[in-house]
């Protein structure tokens, strides 16, 4: 904002807002958070490990994402994890996304999987606070995922050349490389948290900013 000319004196780092929903979320236990989805697919036991996949086309790639999601499809069904997989933004290329999914069900590989549309901002933290990895190409899984310790997996250029913390690996659109990375995280286990995004205070810090900016 600053290289485009705005004066430095009023351009303040307050952090993302949406850092604030998850500090204000009460997290719950596994339990909980597994007990407030719908869906479809395979149930989930919340006495036992999951995995969080969500994974958006990539518009600058567009046409690949078939093979993109076929890659990580592959690679977490390797795993043999019990994994929660929501459907893709809507963004271009989307349908590509979604045809392989649907393909992946109606194939029968879908056991252990279980598939949303999408769920409230609060249910989602919970989720993402209680996996053992999140996998994908989502910016949540280095926004929020940085603030909860979430370990992630990020697959493809999607988020490439983003400010991410140490929650977060890096995977080519290659199963085998998916697999061993979810491993490597899923070893490691939560990290601590990570104010990179923001410490949760981000509405009131731009409230007490308006409230004394000289509106000329």
């Amino acid at each position: 904002v600053i290289a485009m000319g705005e004066d430095p004196a009023t351009v303040f780092n307050v952090g993302c807002p949406s850092i604030d929903i998850v500090a204000q979320t009460d997290l719950g236990t596994p339990r909980e958070a597994l007990e407030t989805f719908g869906g479809a697919g395979s149930p989930i036991d919340p006495e036992k490990p999951f995995l969080l996949m969500m994974q958006h086309p990539v518009t600058t790639e567009y046409g690949h994402g078939f093979e993109h999601i076929n890659a990580t499809l592959n690679g977490v069904a390797s795993i043999g994890t019990q994994t929660l997989v929501f459907w893709p933004n809507v963004d271009a290329g989307s349908e590509d996304v979604a045809k392989g999914i649907r393909l992946f069900r109606e194939a029968g590989r879908d056991e252990n999987f279980h598939f949303f549309r999408n769920l409230p901002p609060e249910t989602f933290v919970r989720l993402m606070a209680h996996c053992s990895c999140m996998v994908g190409n989502s910016s949540a899984a280095l926004r929020e995922g940085a603030f909860l310790g979430t370990p992630a997996v990020t697959v493809g250029s999607r988020q490439q050349n983003r400010e991410r913390g140490q929650n977060v690996v890096d995977a080519s659109n290659d199963a085998d490389e998916i697999a061993e990375a979810i491993r490597d995280q899923v070893r490691h286990g939560p990290y601590e948290r990570d104010e990179l995004f923001g410490d949760g205070a981000a509405g009131e810090k731009i409230a007490e900013i308006l409230a004394v900016a000289d509106p000329r």
